[in-house]
């Protein structure tokens, strides 16, 4: 019987008020319900929609380890690392026949500065906030995805990626092997907030289902891009 939960496991804090050192390891998520259905929030710049959850949910955690589990036949995301998150880990877990992303690294709108969501918008220039710098703390950071095997994801929603990385900062994704995705493999949404590293990762057989993107695809739209 499938289960109606979408989010088996959801770790919530805040920047204020952090969930803090919880490690996860050996645990199967399997059989949680579709989100296709639920995937309404846009994300910077482009025709994205985000269903903000998984089996596995992290939003406001400090030093969280995600480790050695198994992640099959769900009809969502596996792993949502949502807003404020510091130095979450996520190693040596398998991801596989899955509805949509892998794991996705995806902060707040909130913490950006003059956001425009769809590819047409435009703010004057006169009008833009130009401070430098987010402008809250509601987004990864300092978070690692490695070592980790990730395939034959996307089987019910299509805009999705092995590893997904939106309005986040330094984030690592290396040694881990995807392959059988409808797009890519790795994205990158936005030009928020920058320093990831990618590294070490065998990704192939992708693009399987549209063909706008690669193993690699980043959008790289700031807040100063014009769609004129």
């Amino acid at each position: 019987m499938v289960s109606e939960l979408k989010n088996s496991i959801e770790l919530i804090g805040d920047a204020n008020k952090p969930v803090k050192n919880i490690r996860i390891s050996g645990i199967t998520f399997t059989h949680n319900a579709a989100t296709f259905m639920d995937t309404k929030e846009p994300l910077l710049r482009s025709d994205w929609r985000i269903y903000r959850g998984g089996a596995l949910l992290l939003n406001g955690t400090e030093n969280c380890i995600v480790e050695n589990c198994n992640f099959y036949n769900l009809g969502g995301n596996a792993v949502m690392v949502s807003n404020y998150n510091l130095n979450t880990l996520i190693r040596g877990n398998h991801i596989y026949n899955i509805g949509a992303n892998a794991i996705c690294f995806i902060g707040s709108e909130k913490s950006v500065r003059s956001p425009i969501n769809s590819y047409g918008g435009t703010i004057a220039y006169k009008d833009l906030d130009k401070v430098p710098g987010p402008l809250t703390s509601d987004f990864p950071r300092s978070c690692i995805a490695d070592n980790n095997l990730i395939h034959d994801i996307g089987l019910i929603e299509k805009q999705v990626a092995g590893v997904d990385i939106n309005i986040s900062s330094r984030i690592q994704v290396s040694h881990n092997t995807i392959y059988n995705v409808p797009r890519a493999g790795i994205n990158i949404g936005d030009g928020c907030f920058g320093g990831h590293l990618i590294e070490n990762n065998m990704v192939f057989n992708t693009v399987l289902e549209t063909g706008d993107h690669g193993a690699f695809n980043s959008w790289g739209r700031d807040q100063f891009w014009n769609a004129d």
